[in-house]
């Protein structure tokens, strides 16, 4: 993506989108500092761009903490690191299922394994509570922070159907968090679930697919295999229901849609092939 961003602006040098996405990628490299340069020469170009600004200021303050940590690395100090086991062993679970017929999961109960953890918290007015970022330790990345209040919106949103507006947060988020080992995966199925309520079936097998590189998990199978029956692609969802079920914990089984799901790609499939 920078190679991309840099030969648009040899092509364009005044074109100030080409180097605010230079200046994106750069971020997602954790090159701060060049970001910071790439978003004031797209500024420079598009001085009344709010958003290249607001992503400015965020690499400043990106950079300016490694800045820091750098520094108190070099003299010796103690350095917090944000690590895989010490900061989302609590995030939220947002694989919120929808679906073009208007309806939701089932939630986790009586040995079942549903998908609406997140649909209960936005309906039941303790998402506040579940993910309270003082829960995470975010002294070393405040892009984490951010992107679970835009997580809970999207999910209000998700709960409320209000499918264009969960897109568009999920993607806010994602923006602030591409890699992250747990939040990403989650914001990726949230959107997927938003992309499938909006029969957006092919984007949501991307974004259920992307979850998975990230971290495979029975919910992200889950989400691939409606995606892939929404597609009427039987076979492909019947095998994804299949790692869903390879993955889940022993004594837990498919909730009940998933089950039903499967039982109408069986049917679908049978009578294909007959």
């Amino acid at each position: 993506a920078a190679t991309d961003a840099k030969r648009a602006i040899a092509l364009a040098p005044t074109f100030g989108k080409a180097h605010a996405r230079l200046g994106q990628a750069l971020y997602f490299l954790k090159n701060y500092e060049g970001a910071v340069a790439a978003y004031e020469d797209a500024i420079h170009y598009e001085p009344d761009n709010s958003i290249t600004k607001t992503y400015l200021e965020k690499a400043k303050t990106k950079c300016d903490r490694q800045k820091e940590k750098q520094a108190r690395s070099a003299r010796g100090e103690e350095v917090s690191v944000l690590t895989e086991n010490s900061s989302i062993q609590a995030t939220v679970i947002n694989s919120v299922a929808t679906d073009p017929n208007a309806q939701t999961a089932v939630i986790k109960t009586m040995g079942f394994r549903g998908q609406s953890h997140a649909m209960t918290k936005a309906v039941g007015g303790n998402m506040s509570q579940a993910a309270s970022v003082d829960t995470f330790n975010t002294e070393d990345d405040p892009d984490f922070e951010e992107a679970l209040r835009i997580q809970e919106r999207a999910n209000r949103y998700l709960a409320n159907k209000n499918y264009k507006y969960a897109i568009e947060e999920y993607t806010a988020a994602l923006f602030l968090v591409p890699d992250d080992i747990n939040l990403s995966p989650d914001l990726h199925l949230g959107r997927a679930h938003a992309l499938n309520g909006s029969r957006r079936h092919e984007s949501a097998k991307i974004d259920a697919t992307l979850a998975l590189r990230i971290k495979p998990s029975p919910e992200a199978f889950s989400t691939l295999a409606k995606s892939l029956f929404y597609m009427r692609d039987y076979q492909g969802a019947i095998e994804s229901f299949g790692r869903c079920k390879d993955m889940l914990p022993e004594g837990e089984s498919l909730s009940m849609f998933d089950r039903a799901y499967l039982q109408k790609a069986e049917s679908a499939l049978h009578e294909l092939l007959q």
